[in-house]
């Protein structure tokens, strides 16, 4: 791990000059700003481990920074401690995220005791977290292709279409492996699970940054496209084509192909997941049936 960073907002920074030397001391490193919403961007972009607010005692300002922390790397536990004047209120101020309350009046070496108390916690959760992470993930990705699974799939779909409205829709892409089929039979299914490895592997590549890539079956394979119209969904869809058009194949095969559906909600006007994904799933048939290689998004 590398060193631990602690913020400190305070308009009093001569009062925490021995607590910073000592922090300083022991390998830690601490940056003041003064406790102003505007600061909170720039504070949230570089994610300290540990965040002293002293008396912001608004609740507005403090959700506001516990929100904002809390965008970062979500196995990362984020720290808050606020020193405030108004002991009274910590229950409201701990029910707005503040992970510890200490009196302004704290003496520095219960102060420096305490933040390393909460430094030490941070690091025991954090590593809890990334462990948790990591063996859930392995739960959703499909040991082949390590594409998400379908059922990860079609969460993904039931939430798009919670937030999704005219002027944010989504899409869904399906593609078709043509060659899969033939290269079994003639190959053998080795080769057939190395193209369908090597078709994920360009997929993943080809996503957009919020995009979802799933394995759909043993041939097919589907992309949740957030906030995207048809004819943007149409466009990648077609240049993820042609980039497996031009894919270098050795071995089964001198080229492979794929076949594609798209389907973009709310503009298909279902009002279910399913018939949304017997769409998709009509859609790549006929483009399968018209010749393969080439994509469908009209019904």
């Amino acid at each position: 791990m590398g060193t631990q960073r602690i913020d400190l907002l305070t308009r009093d920074v001569e009062r925490f000059k021995p607590v910073m030397e000592a922090l300083h001391s022991a390998g830690l490193k601490v940056r003041t700003m003064l406790p102003e919403r505007e600061n909170f961007p720039a504070l949230f972009q570089e994610s300290p481990d540990l965040i002293v607010a002293d008396g912001l005692d608004r609740l507005e300002d403090i959700r506001d920074l516990v929100r904002g922390f809390s965008l970062g790397d979500p196995t990362r536990d984020n720290t808050v401690i606020l020193l405030s004047d108004q002991l009274n209120r910590e229950e409201e101020f701990i029910a707005a995220g503040v992970r510890d309350v200490l009196p302004r009046n704290l003496d520095d070496r219960r102060f420096i005791a305490r933040i390393n108390l909460q430094l030490t916690l941070k690091s025991r959760i954090d590593e809890l977290k990334r462990m948790a992470a990591f063996f859930h993930a392995s739960q959703q990705i499909d040991g082949l292709t390590r594409l998400y699974l379908f059922s990860v799939f079609e969460q993904r779909i039931n939430l798009e279409m919670e937030r999704a409205d005219p002027s944010r829709p989504f899409s869904l892409c399906l593609f078709h492996l043509d060659q899969f089929d033939a290269v079994n039979k003639a190959q053998g299914h080795m080769w057939g699970d190395v193209l369908i490895m090597e078709l994920a592997g360009l997929l993943k590549e080809c996503l957009p940054h919020d995009a979802l890539g799933a394995r759909f079956s043993a041939n097919r394979m589907a992309v949740v496209l957030p906030n995207t119209p048809k004819e943007k969904a149409l466009e990648w869809a077609r240049g993820f084509r042609e980039k497996v058009r031009n894919y270098p194949i050795v071995g089964a095969v001198e080229h492979i192909s794929v076949s594609g559906g798209v389907v973009t909600y709310p503009e298909e006007k279902q009002s279910r997941g399913d018939a949304l994904l017997l769409l998709l799933v009509e859609r790549t048939i006929r483009a399968c049936i018209e010749g393969g290689d080439r994509v469908i998004a009209s019904p």
